[in-house]
């Protein structure tokens, strides 16, 4: 056999081992694949199930809630005014069971714009956090408080009534005083809320029309009040972000 023939043997040999190894490799990657697969697929099942169950005890709970039961029957006549004002003036006679369902629900709605859903949510955060002594649901009440605030007045623009916008005060007055005392003594907890809100505001931007605002005002007694269209309302909201913007970074830079 000539000595170039040798010389390819060889090296075919080479190659060949190379691959060899080199599938032998693959295959053992290929099984550690399809087994972290299988664990990730079993996990994912067991998280699907787990929220399914949580979702079905959610959906009983609030069944056999008369409080529930009843927002709820007023929700389906409209009855919008009548709920958080009920929710409002009774929260003290709701039990813990009944708040976090309460809490659940105004969660589901805070987008429709049928009230002020945001301020009614922050009130009971607030009452669950002082009953369990947690500060991190002192927060999230602070941080629906804010949201409220930013939402609503960017809401308020879109209303074709410029004197609609009197009805996010107004409200704020029956709610605001526990939530302003804690922003006067700490001021690091009203900047993160401030940021909160913001990005909450632009995760919701889509939102229906706050029809509890543009029904007030004084075209409320005269004429059909409404919101302004879409796309005159997106520019309103984007120059109100801005202006909303500089305000939390001029804070932040005093701080």
């Amino acid at each position: 056999m000539k000595d170039e023939e040798i010389k390819k043997l060889e090296q075919w040999g080479k190659t060949s081992s190379y691959y060899t190894i080199v599938s032998s490799k693959l295959k053992l990657v290929w099984k550690a694949f399809v087994r972290t697969a299988a664990v990730l697929s079993v996990i994912l099942g067991l998280i699907i199930a787990y929220t399914t169950y949580l979702e079905h005890l959610d959906k009983e709970l609030m069944g056999r809630s008369p409080l529930i039961q009843e927002i709820r029957k007023m929700e389906a006549d409209g009855r919008y005014n009548t709920i958080w004002v009920k929710l409002v003036n009774e929260i003290h006679d709701v039990s813990a069971e009944d708040d976090d369902l309460v809490i659940k629900w105004l969660k589901q709605r805070l987008s429709d714009g049928n009230a002020p859903y945001y301020y009614v949510l922050s009130l009971y955060y607030m009452k669950k956090a002082n009953r369990e002594g947690d500060k991190s649901i002192a927060t999230k009440a602070i941080d629906y408080y804010s949201a409220g605030q930013l939402i609503y007045r960017a809401d308020a623009l879109r209303c074709d009534d410029p004197a609609s916008v009197q009805a996010v005060p107004a409200v704020e007055s029956l709610f605001g005083t526990s939530v302003e005392d804690i922003f006067r003594k700490n001021r690091d907890v009203k900047l993160s809320s401030l940021t909160w809100a913001l990005k909450q505001e632009e995760k919701t931007k889509n939102r229906a029309p706050s029809s509890w605002i543009c029904t007030q005002g004084i075209k409320k007694w005269t004429e059909n009040s409404g919101p302004s269209p879409d796309e005159q309302w997106s520019e309103k909201r984007q120059a109100f972000r801005k202006q909303y913007i500089e305000f939390v970074s001029k804070a932040e830079q005093k701080q």
